[in-house]
Parts: C-alpha cells; structure tokens; sequence
C-alpha cells in the first residue's frame, strides 16, 4: 500500500520536476545570451546603430515600430492593475500575509513597468538609450547635455 502511494506521489511529480529542470535550463540559455551580448563594445555599437536594437529586440522593420509601441502600451495596465490591486489590499488589511504579497507583487510590477517604459522610450525616441542610464535621467541623476 505504502509502495503504491510512493509510486503515486513519485509519477505525479516527474512532470513538475521535468518542468522545473525545462525552466531553469532556459533561463540559464537566456542570461548566458544576455552576459554574451552585454559587452562594453556591444553596448556602444547598439548606440550607434538603432537597426541592432531592433535586431536585438525582435523588430523586423522599422516600420513596425508604431504597432510594437502600441502593444507595449498595452503591458501598462497589465503591470499597473496588480499595484492597484494590492494597494486596495493594503488598506483593507494590514495583515502580514498582505504585506508578504504587496512585496511579492509589487516588486516585479515595478521592474515591468520601469523596463516596458524604458523600451518605450529608445522605440519611440529610436535611439538607444542604456537602462541604467535611462534611469538616471528619469530620476534626475543625469547631467544635462550629456
């Protein structure tokens, strides 16, 4: 009986941990791909020609820019409802589950929106612009004329 149970149990997480293994295999491929095409000179050469941007970003055309800017408009709600949401939660409970989700949440709505607004702004400015260099700016940390 106990032996069936096992068997149960182990039959039932082989596809879990199949998937997990999938998952952490991909991502693995995906940061050795951006370590790969983050250097100094591929940072510099992106700068200097947009075409590697889009390249890089899976644009075709740059004449597709227009539809692409109008579907990351629409990730802004996406990332903005679940914020909403958890303020809303916040002040009804100040629960420290609440707390554990708001922090759970919120920190990767953020980090969507600060990315999705960031491409936003090299597409719609169609020049490349660094994330940490885009965030100064927008925060005020950057010089001006630089």
């Amino acid at each position: 009986m106990l032996e069936k149970t096992k068997e149960a149990l182990r039959a039932r997480i082989q596809p879990t941990s199949t998937h997990l293994a999938a998952l952490r295999g991909d991502l693995r491929n995906r940061l050795q791909h951006f370590k790969a095409n983050r250097a100094p000179e591929e940072q510099d050469a992106m700068e200097k020609d947009f075409a590697r941007v889009l390249q890089a970003w899976g644009i075709e055309d740059a004449t597709h820019i227009p539809y692409v800017l109008a579907e990351m408009r629409l990730r802004l709600p996406i990332f903005a409802l679940p914020l909403l949401g958890c303020s809303a939660a916040l002040m009804v409970s100040h629960s420290t589950i609440v707390w554990l989700a708001v922090v759970l949440i919120v920190v990767p709505c953020c980090l969507g929106l600060c990315t999705t607004y960031w491409r936003l702004s090299v597409l719609s400015r169609r020049r490349f612009q660094s994330f940490p260099s885009w965030l100064c700016s927008v925060v005020g940390l950057a010089q001006k004329g630089a």
